[in-house]
């Protein structure tokens, strides 16, 4: 790839043994592999940003905006999810970008994903900015589709999220976003996590987000938590309903 690629999370899926791994870009990503054992060869699979992402400037490309901001700029980035079969084979590659007048200096970084083995669904989080400490803009956030033939985003995007409008006294301002994926990578729906109102010269930072995915019970004693094969969570998860961790079967 052009500029700088860096892996932010993994998430398996424990019933295919399937894997997902997030990542940040700054040009186009190719991944491409043989079987270790056979040399059979995996595929190949490449995906491109919208816009030529700035990669050369002031900042570190694989530091947080509000730690690499410097001389008002920044390097630009966008984010990739790869999905590969238990036996190593690229299965999809998609591209999560955001775009905008100054799209280039724009951040979309996915900090952290986990499967939900129940429903077959991927879940994605993490933040995006301007990439810029003096202009206010409002980068928009899109998301794609994956096309079953090509195994690679669509060129179209499938869904978006504005940015919220901000004052121009306003500082750094950093939102998230949380994204839910079908197994085959079609986007199921998105959602914000931004201010609605801010205090004039202040600002917002989101960093380093976390998502885990539990399976709440029907049953109106008992709430069963699950996240792939970790442990439940340590604190209730439901205000009148005991948890009940079920993948190691105790209560």
């Amino acid at each position: 790839a052009l500029g700088s690629v860096h892996t932010t999370s993994l998430s398996v899926d424990v019933n295919s043994g399937e894997t997902y791994i997030t990542g940040t870009m700054q040009g186009q990503l190719t991944i491409a592999g043989k079987h270790m054992m056979t040399s059979i060869q995996m595929g190949q699979l490449s995906v491109t940003p919208a816009i030529t992402i700035t990669s050369t400037c002031s900042g570190s490309p694989n530091t947080e905006h509000w730690k690499s901001g410097l001389a008002n700029n920044d390097c630009g980035r966008a984010s990739f999810i790869a999905r590969f079969s238990k036996h190593g084979k690229a299965m999809y590659l998609n591209k999560l970008e955001a775009t905008g007048t100054s799209a280039p200096k724009y951040q979309t970084v996915i900090t952290d994903s986990s499967f939900d083995t129940s429903n077959s669904q991927l879940y994605i989080i993490g933040y995006f900015n301007d990439g810029q400490r003096d202009i206010m803009e409002q980068p928009i956030l899109k998301a794609y589709d994956i096309d079953l033939v090509t195994r690679v985003s669509k060129s179209t995007s499938s869904g978006s999220l504005l940015s919220a409008t901000v004052d121009a006294t306003n500082h750094l301002y950093q939102e998230g976003f949380l994204l839910k994926y079908s197994r085959a990578g079609a986007l199921v729906w998105m959602r914000a996590i931004q201010a609605s109102r801010m205090p004039l010269e202040s600002g917002m930072l989101l960093s380093q987000l976390r998502v885990k995915v539990y399976k709440a019970s029907t049953s109106s004693i008992i709430n069963t938590a699950r996240q792939s094969s970790e442990n439940a969570p340590t604190q209730p998860t439901h205000a009148d309903r005991q948890d009940v961790e079920f993948d190691t079967g105790i209560a």
